[in-house]
């Protein structure tokens, strides 16, 4: 019976992984590498319980968070013999995540070994982004190096900061190298790493379209609704794509969803429709319509958002930036 059950577990692990058993057995593999790390020195063949126990990773797509997830592994773990502390526990959750991610993953490859490595990344003032925030003094940054990722981005910073700030636009691979690591952890929903990685990343680009949408999606997942909403809004100068702003508005449908202000979400639902006629949308709304019975009309959207000080953006091109750094007189060559 007891053979039984664990071939049926063995067999759910399996079906969760997307490479089956040929990827089953490098999860195996890379699992030994970091008990190893804890001083497990067990092989390949020692590992069958050890394996079943990771099935209670899976928990995750129930809604717990990784800490409490790595708790669970943690005592299952423990009736096995194997006493770990915290980190590891957690890490081997990260472990199975990216696993489960990327069918290809491998501790063998240096890339992912080195993605893994930034799992290990811990930060107590996680949430803490005031110092992040774009309608700070900007002028912090006279003489410095900064990295952007296009023309629009550099200028907006020009127009939204004192024009006499010099900075010096760099390439930085250490910026593109994490931005790059934060988001294949953010698609593997490993979150804390990946908000860590991309508050280093505004270090580099303070400007960063890409990172900020990344650590709203963070803040979103915590639920940390109050202080995403703070940080979406903080956005708003900076932003200037149909795509972007689309997605600007949405994201503060859905926060506003959260914080159960219904008509307001209907409002930047219907905003965001005007530069993506995208299904999400559309969904929310119907969802809103559905469970609470709050419908708006489309010539109350503006004045809604304008009583709530929410910002009515634009879409601008680069054509349309320029033209606002020379209307603070700055003469820009872009080549």
């Amino acid at each position: 019976m007891l053979e039984n059950i664990k071939i049926k577990r063995t067999e759910e692990l399996i079906s969760s992984l997307p490479g089956g058993e040929q990827q089953l057995n490098v999860f195996a593999k890379d699992l030994s590498k970091v008990l190893k790390c804890n001083n497990f020195d067990i092989s390949f063949v020692e590992l069958s319980d050890v394996i079943l126990a990771a099935i209670y990773v899976r928990l995750s797509i129930m809604g717990m968070d990784d800490r409490r997830i790595a708790i669970t592994v943690a005592l299952k773990l423990k009736n096995h013999g194997f006493y770990l502390d915290d980190k590891t526990s957690l890490l081997i959750v990260y472990l199975f995540k990216l696993h489960k991610a990327n069918q290809y993953f491998s501790l063998d490859n240096p890339e992912d070994a080195d993605l893994f490595e930034a799992c290990k990344l811990e930060d107590p003032n996680l949430f803490q982004l005031d110092n992040l925030l774009l309608h700070r003094d900007l002028s912090c940054l006279n003489g410095t190096s900064v990295c952007f990722d296009n023309n629009e981005e550099f200028l907006l910073l020009v127009v939204n900061t004192n024009k006499n700030v010099f900075v010096n636009w760099v390439k930085n691979e250490e910026y593109f190298k994490q931005y790059k690591q934060a988001y294949a952890l953010v698609e593997a929903q490993i979150i804390e790493p990946a908000l860590i990685l991309l508050k280093n990343c505004l270090k580099y680009s303070p400007v960063s379209i890409a990172s900020r949408c990344e650590i709203i999606e963070c803040l979103l997942r915590f639920n940390k609704n109050e202080l995403a909403l703070s940080f979406l809004l903080d956005m708003k100068e900076y932003i200037y794509s149909e795509k972007d702003i689309a997605w600007f508005y949405r994201r503060l449908g859905y926060v506003f969803i959260e914080l159960e202000k219904y008509d307001l979400a209907c409002a930047c639902f219907k905003y965001s429709l005007r530069f993506e006629n995208a299904a999400k949308a559309l969904n929310e709304l119907r969802y809103i319509e559905e469970t609470v019975n709050v419908t708006l009309e489309d010539e109350m959207v503006e004045p809604l958002l304008l009583q709530h000080k929410i910002p009515l953006c634009v879409p601008k091109s680069l054509e349309d930036i320029i033209v606002l750094v020379k209307e603070l007189g700055i003469d820009v060559h872009l080549v």
